[in-house]
């Protein structure tokens, strides 16, 4: 008898275990995630300006773009969805500045390695994917889609895997749900309850 009881209690708390290990926490809409664009866009006759609530910071070498996270999901074990509706960045040609490129509401996809978002219209559009990470951040690399309306919209060679830039984010999240708190914790009320009974 002992020895179910301690099998049952086990396989209670496994559970436990594993409904808290797969939760789902939302991302507050605090924070930020900062791009500092590495690549030559002067040089290709191109300029960027923020859209909505995005800000730039022009002071140091490369532009500084800041957008404002807005939400999002983070799964402990399919990593996280970040947020950022209501900004952006509009590229112009600064030859012809009636000529642009929106770039806007991104979602960073942590668990896919990319950034997606809206282009001129078109949504969920992959523009970046993740290159290598290191201590200075997510190296953003152009995709195959953003590279093909850079080219389309203003006539830029190929730059599908080009370095777009680098992005570090900080999102907060709230605190796990109490329901996955609240069966951990009856999980171990009742193997504590079973081992005193037995």
């Amino acid at each position: 008898m002992r020895r179910l009881l301690m099998i049952a209690s086990l396989l209670v708390a496994s559970i436990a275990a594993t409904l808290s290990s797969a939760a789902t926490v939302p991302i507050l809409p605090t924070g930020t995630t900062s791009v500092e664009v590495t690549a030559p866009i002067g040089a290709l006759g191109l300029g960027a300006t923020p859209l909505g609530t995005a800000t730039v910071n022009t002071a140091g070498a490369n532009p500084v773009f800041d957008f404002p996270i807005t939400g999002g999901l983070v799964d402990t074990t399919a990593g996280a969805l970040i947020e950022h509706n209501g900004s952006g960045v509009e590229l112009f040609a600064t030859a012809s500045p009636s000529t642009t490129l929106s770039l806007e509401n991104f979602l960073i996809d942590t668990d896919a390695g990319t950034v997606s978002g809206l282009v001129n219209g078109v949504a969920n559009a992959v523009l970046f994917d993740f290159g290598t990470i290191d201590p200075s951040g997510i190296q953003l690399t152009i995709s195959g889609f953003l590279a093909g309306a850079l080219t389309t919209t203003f006539g830029a060679p190929n730059l599908s895997g080009v370095e777009f830039g680098i992005a570090n984010t900080a999102p907060e999240t709230a605190v796990i749900p109490l329901p996955a708190g609240g069966v951990l914790l009856l999980s171990g009320l009742g193997f504590l309850a079973l081992r005193r009974r037995a």
